[in-house]
């Protein structure tokens, strides 16, 4: 493991779920299609501005079943 990678799990553990999804998001590249499924809003507005689709929770976890 390079040091990089050990950085991003480090800061990935330290770090707000809400903050990790955003991260996640913006780091994908343009046209790969992502769904993130969160209920919070202002998620939801943040993801959808990098490209991402979005699922309420309450949906996934309904699709999981």
């Amino acid at each position: 493991m390079d040091q990089s990678q050990l950085s991003w799990i480090t800061n990935f553990i330290w770090s707000i779920a809400d903050d990790v999804l955003r991260a996640l998001a913006a780091a994908e590249p343009p046209g790969r299609v992502l769904v993130v499924a969160t209920s919070d809003q202002q998620v939801v507005a943040d993801v959808r501005r990098v490209g991402a689709w979005t699922v309420p929770s309450a949906g996934l976890l309904t699709l999981l079943g």
